[in-house]
């Protein structure tokens, strides 16, 4: 992206994120025609959700997210939240009692996660995620502690919003972003969103009060946007990524360019956030440091007129070398919904030449594993959160199926929208 690219986009962000940003605007298409004839032939369907806690699902096509090729006529067991079993209808036993409910014609697949969004910035309704399919979300830079309070307040019992992991803080330099940029006339973000450190010392004590505090991983930003801001020192940067990772936690950087990108590599980062123009030498390196890469395609193009080709041409690279993509909208900003933005990010993650069947799995399998295997949430197998979308057709052949889902479960509990 050119500097002046940058700089417009800055700009945009300073402008319009803080001063009553619309989170329900250019994603969120109006209902047309087609759109009320097709909810009118789904109607039957839509009017029988499982009504227990264990319920087999029986003759729908699974895509599990893990880019495996389909199962077809295959059932789904649910029970207390979970998938209990998994395989084909004439080999599978009904339990006396369960109840059974017939989904041919129809596929299953994990719920969406939304792996950058901004909730703990924003005044965001969280249920807007799930009414479009987003069963968990990552967030990225949250007021410390608040946030993390009133996430557990509602979510132990709450199924009506999504699974929410938090970063808390953002890790920055003094005079660097987003503390000198975003949340420059923000003084509560400035206090409660960001951890300013300037030393070593300094950032591993400031990491290890913040995962005491309860996050669920650590992001930082290393990124000076083209020599406008300060950025972390490399021995500071070094000295959060080697605390989170002494102390079993992720770590995910902010970058802006190839350079930046390699030497969060070399410090042992998780992932990265955001897209800019990659080396082959930094893609080659990422695959074989196993960093997760979250482009958040649709931020860019909500706020420019156009992607610059060597961006979605990065991510196409990287894709195809074996780097594991994974979908995030950085919703939270202007021109960007919760929900809708991520079904954005996974056109635009097509447009940039992955198949549907990589989009799918950024957005599920990737996603999951980036917060951790033991978390069991992005895929449909036994032991897993049961957290499912039951489509019409096939995602592969129409990434657009995904933001039409007509059951969306999170903990098997179905709802429709």
């Amino acid at each position: 992206m050119s500097r002046s690219s940058v700089v417009l986009l800055t700009n945009l962000l300073l402008t319009f994120c803080f001063t009553g940003c619309d989170c329900s605007s250019n994603d969120a298409p109006s209902p047309s025609v087609e759109d009320e004839v097709v909810e009118e032939e789904a109607q039957h369907l839509s009017e029988m959700p499982p009504e227990s806690d264990n319920y087999i699902l029986q003759n729908l096509t699974i895509i599990d997210g893990t880019g495996g090729d389909p199962v077809k006529e295959a059932s789904v067991v649910v029970r207390g939240g979970r998938f209990d079993a998994i395989g084909p209808t004439d080999e599978m036993d009904v339990e006396e009692g369960m109840e059974v409910i017939d989904l041919s014609g129809h596929f299953i697949v994990p719920g969406l996660i939304d792996s950058h969004v901004h909730a703990g910035q924003f005044q965001m309704r969280l249920d807007s995620f799930l009414k479009q399919g987003v069963t968990s979300i990552k967030s990225l830079g949250d007021r410390f502690p608040s946030f993390l309070e009133t996430v557990e307040e509602v979510t132990d019992e709450e199924t009506s919003i999504p699974r929410v992991f938090i970063a808390g803080p953002i890790f920055t330099a003094p005079g660097g972003h987003p503390e000198a940029t975003l949340f420059a006339e923000q003084p509560l973000l400035r206090e409660e969103a960001v951890v300013v450190v300037d030393d070593p010392d300094e950032a591993r004590n400031a990491v290890r009060e913040v995962l005491d505090g309860g996050v669920d991983l650590i992001k930082l930003v290393y990124d000076d946007i083209w020599g406008e801001y300060e950025r972390l020192d490399r021995d500071v940067m070094e000295a959060i990524v080697d605390e989170a990772k002494t102390q079993d936690a992720i770590v995910t950087a902010h970058i802006g360019s190839d350079e930046e990108a390699w030497e969060v590599l070399a410090a042992g980062v998780d992932a990265m956030e955001h897209v800019t123009e990659l080396s082959d030498e930094t893609i080659e390196e990422m695959v074989k440091a196993d960093c997760f890469w979250v482009p958040t395609l649709a931020v860019v193009d909500a706020q420019l007129d156009s992607i610059p080709d060597s961006h979605m041409d990065s991510v196409y690279r990287a894709a195809t070398a074996g780097v594991d993509i994974v979908a995030g909208s950085d919703v939270g900003n202007p021109g960007l919904s919760p929900g809708y933005s991520l079904h954005r990010e996974l056109r635009l993650l097509v447009e940039a030449g992955l198949t549907p069947d990589q989009a799918i799995t950024a957005a599920t399998y990737n996603a999951g594993r980036f917060l951790g295997e033991d978390i069991k949430v992005g895929l449909v197998a036994k032991g897993a959160h049961a957290d499912f979308l039951i489509l019409d057709g096939d995602p592969r052949s129409d990434i657009d199926l995904l933001s039409r889902p007509r059951w969306i479960a999170r903990d098997g509990e179905v709802r429709r929208y």
